[in-house]
């Protein structure tokens, strides 16, 4: 038997720390809350469209703010659509993992500044069973129509309806 070398031992070592880190950079959330639950997330505004550049028009467009989230939840991030209710500050959003995130964006005249009340909760079929154990966690969309939230699946190709 062939001892390994110090430079293989190393090597292997780096390749396994990547893989390690690329596993849960692009791993889906270990908490998934069957019931809604209160999430703490915390708010950095983004007060440029490109650093280094005051650009704030984008042809009819304009830049008025942007925010960088963080959460100690696990299951935060990934939002994949955020949708606003007519009052503009109410929102509903949905994750990659199919986590249902409900809030206020709190606003400093037109620019957004942070979010408050935010409450998650994975999404489930009809039967109560979680969206994300069945292979269909990669909400990709959501729109509010008077007869209820319709959330978009990417894998799946699949459009749920959840009734008002």
């Amino acid at each position: 038997m062939r001892l390994l070398t110090r430079r293989a031992l190393l090597a292997l070592g780096v390749a396994g720390g990547g893989a390690l880190v690329a596993h849960r950079a692009f791993s889906k959330p270990r908490d998934l809350p069957l019931e809604p639950v209160a999430v703490e997330v915390r708010a950095t505004p983004i007060a440029r469209f490109r650093v280094g550049a005051d650009d704030t028009r984008f042809g009819h467009l304009e830049f008025r703010g942007g925010l960088l989230l963080t959460s100690p939840f696990s299951g935060f991030g990934g939002i994949s659509a955020f949708t606003l209710d007519a009052s503009g500050r109410t929102f509903l959003a949905v994750t990659d993992a199919s986590v249902l995130l409900r809030g206020t964006l709190e606003t400093e005249g037109d620019r957004p500044v942070g979010l408050s009340g935010v409450m998650a909760a994975a999404l489930r079929d009809d039967t109560g069973q979680l969206l994300a154990t069945q292979g269909r966690e990669d909400s990709e969309s959501i729109a509010i129509a008077p007869e209820g939230i319709y959330i978009g699946l990417e894998t799946v190709n699949e459009i749920w309806l959840y009734p008002a």
